[in-house]
């Protein structure tokens, strides 16, 4: 993924040495294609490997890269069908990799109309004055002190623009299944990269300090032959996705691969209390050192220069800051040595160079 700079000029990528999943099943004789609605992960070269990318970012009104809901729905589906149809249709004998991405819900939320449930046209005169502190993008303006009517309004926008999703998507299933991509063999995975702040810490949508659990817990649904039905009672990450695809498909997992697997891990108890007993680790996008470090349901965080620890197994929301710095300096310590590590690691795989000015655009356009 992208990380910009304090001055919004220069990208973090990923470097070309790194093997990333579109080359991965490329290398197995699979032929890949990729339907992008984010600009990051072209210019993160995280779309490397695939034989068809289809820019669903591309603006749907002229100079906007960021269409509305209802546009998106309407407008990309139909470019969506009719090009993820003549994919299939052309490789029909041979197995396929597909990547869909999409940008919503994001703010502004704007959900179609017709799929309204929670909002309604009466909150139109409250989405005024709170669209002109956090919308349009840059979406990153602050609304201090935001009374129930605030919030209650933004919340039922986001929750009808999540339901709204939830049926594109069922409309993507429903596409794949009518053309013989799903079946008993096959691997589905809906996930997300981040969740969404509703001022629990006195801040709103996402980006710093994305350390508390509103934005850091996301869905993470896969449904295959090597997945037992059910729910996984410990913390997984986005990291885990990679090593559970390669061990899905029946190859050998090495040392370089990060995460761990996920096949089987409802069988296996073992493996469970191991993921328990890890430490996941989240680097916030600033310039500020910001991390969280969670293990064993206890969840260490640094943001605006000082530390928080947190019991997620009896205070999942983060109110009870129970940070004491005599009583927790192993603590820190241990985080801080395997904080070092992770960026290490993290640091041999990205390069950087300068933004262009269209790139540049597209980023401002999502409030970066």
């Amino acid at each position: 993924y992208t990380l910009v700079g304090k001055d919004s000029s220069k990208a973090v990528y990923v470097d070309d040495s790194e093997l990333l999943l579109g080359e991965y099943f490329k290398s197995k004789g699979y032929m890949t294609a990729a339907f992008i609605n984010n600009p990051n992960l072209d210019i993160s070269n995280s779309i490397q490997g695939f034989d068809m990318v289809n820019h669903c970012w591309n603006p749907v009104k002229k100079g906007s890269y960021l269409p509305s809901m209802s546009d998106y729905m309407n407008l990309k589906y139909g470019n969506l069908k009719t090009q993820l149809e003549a994919f299939i249709k052309k490789n029909r004998d041979k197995p396929v990799f597909i990547f869909i991405h999409t940008m919503e819900p994001h703010v502004p939320y704007e959900p179609p109309l017709e799929m309204r449930r929670y909002s309604s046209k009466a909150q139109r005169p409250v989405l005024k004055t709170l669209y002109h502190h956090i919308s349009p993008l840059p979406c990153y303006h602050r609304l201090n002190n935001p009374d129930k009517l605030h919030l209650d309004t933004l919340k039922n926008l986001y929750r009808d623009s999540v339901d709204a999703s939830y049926r594109y998507f069922s409309k993507i299933e429903g596409l794949l299944n009518s053309n013989g991509v799903l079946n008993d063999e096959s691997l589905l995975i809906l996930t997300s990269d981040h969740g969404e702040r509703f001022y629990e810490h006195r801040s709103w949508t996402h980006g710093p300090p994305d350390v508390y659990n509103e934005v850091l817990q996301i869905p993470m649904m896969i449904r295959g032959e090597k997945f037992k039905a059910g729910s996984v009672k410990a913390p997984v990450q986005l990291a885990d996705l990679f090593p559970s695809i390669i061990d899905w498909m029946g190859d050998q997992l090495t040392p370089e691969i990060h995460g761990r697997s996920l096949v089987g891990i409802l069988e296996n108890t073992r493996q469970l209390n191991d993921l328990k007993n890890r430490w996941i680790y989240v680097d916030g996008t600033s310039d500020e050192p910001q991390f969280a470090m969670i293990r064993n349901g206890v969840k260490l965080i640094r943001v605006n220069n000082h530390y928080e620890k947190y019991d997620l197994t009896i205070d999942p929301f983060e109110k009870h800051n129970l940070f004491l710095f005599d009583n927790d300096r192993k603590l820190v310590e241990e985080a801080t040595r395997y904080r070092k590590r992770i960026r290490r690691i993290r640091k041999k795989a990205q390069k950087t160079r300068e933004l262009s000015d269209e790139e540049k655009k597209r980023l401002r356009t999502l409030g970066y």
